[in-house]
């Protein structure tokens, strides 16, 4: 997730490296904190990327934990997705 937060925050337009960060985030998202799913998508949102399958991998972590999100991880992951039209409606 950091590395997605530096480069979004950065600017760097290194489409086969978001993608590389997609695929070894996906099998992994159950271990993230919610800061971390909602700085991951900040991060493609940000950079104006959108990854259905990363999307919708971390809706359905942050529906897993929705319980232990803070409202600061939460309205981050929404504003992520309503930046990008990305529809999650269970969380939505």
């Amino acid at each position: 997730m950091g590395t997605a937060w530096a480069i979004a925050k950065l600017a760097v337009d290194d489409e086969p490296l978001l993608e590389a960060i997609s695929a070894a985030s996906i099998p992994n998202l159950r271990y993230f904190e919610s800061q971390q799913l909602a700085g991951l998508a900040w991060a493609f949102a940000k950079l104006a990327i959108v990854d259905n399958t990363l999307l919708s991998s971390i809706s359905s972590a942050a529906l897993n934990i929705i319980g232990e999100l803070s409202a600061l991880s939460l309205s981050r992951t929404v504003w992520a997705f309503a930046t990008i039209l990305f529809e999650a409606e269970p969380l939505m």
